[in-house]
Formats: structure tokens, sequence, C-alpha cells
């Protein structure tokens, strides 16, 4: 039996500049907000599937993953790839 071992990585950043936070009196405002689907999301197709596309949607974003994958593996002789 033959196996072979590979290691998937992934990093993702985004970052929404247009954003300002304005501090009056102690109270905070945010000026200058796009909609919600213009910021950095985390969710989708491509990153955290088990997610919607806009189910984590904020200013900025951070995204990594490790996945390992092992191919060629036998059972009892026959190939299950």
């Amino acid at each position: 039996m033959v196996q072979t071992a590979g290691l998937a990585l992934d990093f993702w950043t985004a970052d929404t500049p247009t954003w300002k936070n304005q501090i009056t009196g102690g109270k905070t405002t945010i000026r200058n907000r796009p909609p919600y689907y213009m910021g950095a999301t985390l969710g989708g197709l491509y990153r955290m599937r088990v997610y919607s596309r806009y189910r984590y949607s904020d200013k900025a974003a951070i995204y990594y993953s490790a996945e390992l994958r092992l191919l060629g593996a036998t059972l009892s002789g026959r190939s299950l790839g």
C-alpha cells in the first residue's frame, strides 16, 4: 500500500478602508459605512463553506486554514481512489 500525503494551506485577509469611527462626547459613530455586502465577508463557497456568504461581514477579516490530504489508501488490495 502506497500513500501520498499533501498539505493544503490557505490564508486570506481583507480590509475596507472607507470606514471612519468618530468619537463625540464618549459616543462612537461610524461614518461612510458601505452596504454590508461591500465589506469584508467570511462564508460562502470558498471560505467557511458551512456558513452563508454574508454570515460574517465587517470592516476587516482574516481567514486561514490547513488541510491534510491522504491519497492512495487501499482496502483489501483494491484502490479506493
